[in-house]
């Protein structure tokens, strides 16, 4: 079934959320916490470009404030870390800038984002080329700035080349694809597991990324045919690609016998899938909501999903340490939490989210960190002052109060 392209337009950032307002006094203090938190985290996580030419000496933020990812700049984490109001909009505009200048136009690696480029310059991923995440997230890290400044003279110089950019990524009947062994899915935190074929949670980033560009490109009557045929082609492809009517399938090649919960609460999020659908894909994944989250923390896949008993992802390469419930393996992260919660609140109403939003509320303030990752009991930690962390649960705090809020 065609979708009409009125119906596209979804998602305008920043979200808002009609889920009425809760000023608890938790809440309040809760968010006024994480506020002095990012104002404390972001300036000890921001670095200075060193590298030669005309973008040394600009400012940039790293993923967190400690040793774990020192001296690189993540577009993922960078956009992210812009949600907390700390990074002054010039410097947006500056790593945006130096991001776009390392993006190649030819050979194997054209128009593909890097994964991080190091302060002094080197452009590195994990695999052996680019994820295919970092073009929507340079959107997103463009379309945040305009939405920050109005600064409608950027946008509409910038519009053109990010339509080239989204353009020609690698695609497969209008969903993300890879058609590589190596590691080419980045950023929904699977960055380190081999995926292939039609990809879930990356075909759900580009249109998230389209539906916020066509947004611009209607209101500044600019040329949105790019984003129409991106978000088209996800919109009519998605579901008889990666849902069988029991999960929400992470690809459809290596990976595809596991359950993707960070994609499948995604789509429904952003409104990718909606009506009696985003019901079910809910209704699948929350079934086994007591095993997938712990103080808000998600992990990805239930344990009736993993293809052994050592293995949650197939034909993983993590780090000889990891091993289940660390990282990749069923750790718990925040980076799907605010999806994840709004996919609940849209489907099954306040009472469901309510446990989880409150648990989360205390854990950063009892515990004073914001983590990339944990194991249930705590007793393994991953980058403990984590910047896409802070904006997490600050969405999930103004999403739960009924304000707008982005993620």
């Amino acid at each position: 079934m065609k979708t009409p392209l009125s119906l596209l337009v979804a998602l305008i950032v920043p979200l808002a959320c009609s889920c009425g307002s809760r000023h608890a006094p938790e809440i309040t203090a809760a968010r006024a916490f994480v506020a002095e938190s990012a104002r404390r985290i972001i300036p000890a996580a921001t670095r200075t470009v060193s590298e030669p030419g005309p973008w040394q000496g600009i400012r940039f933020v790293q993923p967190c404030d400690d040793k774990v990812y020192e001296g690189g700049c993540w577009v993922r984490d960078y956009y992210y870390g812009c949600l907390t109001g700390e990074i002054p909009p010039e410097d947006m505009k500056q790593a945006y800038g130096w991001y776009k200048s390392h993006v190649d136009t030819t050979g194997v690696n054209a128009w593909q984002v890097p994964d991080v480029i190091l302060h002094n310059g080197p452009a590195l991923w994990v695999g052996d080329r680019p994820a295919l995440d970092g073009n929507p997230f340079l959107l997103m890290l463009a379309a945040l700035y305009y939405r920050m400044t109005g600064d409608k003279e950027f946008i509409r110089s910038e519009m053109p080349y990010l339509a080239r950019l989204m353009a020609n990524a690698d695609r497969q009947d209008g969903l993300a694809f890879n058609s590589d062994h190596p590691n080419r899915v980045g950023f929904g935190f699977e960055d380190s597991v081999h995926m292939t074929g039609k990809l879930a949670y990356c075909s759900v980033l580009y249109y998230d990324a389209s539906v916020r560009a066509l947004a611009i490109c209607r209101e500044l009557d600019l040329d949105p045919s790019v984003f129409e045929a991106l978000a088209r082609g996800v919109k009519n492809a998605f579901l008889p690609a990666f849902w069988d009517g029991t999960a929400l399938h992470a690809s459809t090649g290596l990976c595809s016998g596991q359950f993707d919960v960070l994609a499948a609460a995604y789509a429904v999020s952003c409104g990718l899938v909606e009506g009696k659908e985003a019901r079910a894909v809910v209704d699948a994944f929350w079934k086994y909501n007591d095993e997938l989250q712990v103080n808000g923390f998600y992990k990805y896949v239930p344990e009736a999903f993993y293809q052994s008993p050592e293995q949650v992802w197939e034909s993983a390469n993590q780090y000889n340490w990891a091993h289940v419930d660390i990282y990749q393996w069923g750790g718990f992260w925040t980076i799907g939490t605010p999806h994840i919660l709004h996919a609940v609140l849209k489907t099954k109403g306040r009472k469901a989210v309510a446990p989880m939003v409150d648990a989360l509320s205390r854990y950063v303030q009892e515990n004073g960190l914001f983590e990339e990752c944990r194991n249930r009991d705590g007793s393994w930690r991953n980058a403990l002052y984590y910047v896409q962390t802070l904006s997490a649960v600050d969405a999930v705090l103004r999403m739960w109060a009924g304000e707008p809020w982005t993620y």
